[in-house]
């Protein structure tokens, strides 16, 4: 009861464009609703969407990390180690990766400063040619809205090959 009170006046405040006041009745809902996951994930969600529309990119990204973390922990479909999430709980540690990436290209910290588990996020989505015959790639910068409001610059790349000019395919 005291966690639907907290997000109805969390929307209510988001509603009047005040979402840095909204955060903390996010928050606390969140807080309250521990022991049923799938809940406190939506209502840390909604803290996320509050920082990035407050621009705390940093804040979102550790907000995304501790869902995966609680996703990952909750969602499992047996004890272990190896287990893994099941039903919701996969789409939502789906959204927070693709997030979590987004907000790291946008942060884009050094090496000295980036987490070991951000570190990691990145590096299954990066790779590096060396090959010798490899052509070289041409980038053009695009700015994106995300839907919650979040500018990501994405690449749209090119390579040249022997045959000509090969586009990437646009998503």
């Amino acid at each position: 009861m005291a966690a639907c009170l907290c997000l109805e006046l969390g929307n209510a405040l988001r509603g009047l464009n005040k979402p840095d006041q909204a955060m903390s009745y996010y928050q606390r809902a969140a807080d309250l609703q521990y022991q049923n996951p799938l809940d406190c994930l939506e209502s840390l969600g909604l803290v996320a969407s509050c920082k990035i529309q407050t621009r705390d990119y940093d804040g979102a990204l550790t907000i995304f990390t501790e869902m995966a973390y609680l996703a990952q922990e909750r969602g499992a479909s047996a004890s272990g180690p190896a287990s893994r999430p099941i039903g919701a709980f996969c789409d939502i540690l789906a959204r927070c990766e693709v997030t979590r990436v987004l907000l790291l290209m946008l942060l884009q910290p050094t090496p000295q400063r980036i987490r070991p588990e951000h570190a990691q996020t990145l590096e299954r989505y990066a790779w590096e040619s060396h090959s010798e015959d490899s052509a070289p790639v041409n980038c053009l910068s695009v700015t994106t809205v995300h839907s919650d409001g979040l500018s990501v610059q994405r690449c749209v790349c090119s390579k040249v090959t022997t045959e000509g000019l090969v586009a990437a395919p646009d998503s």
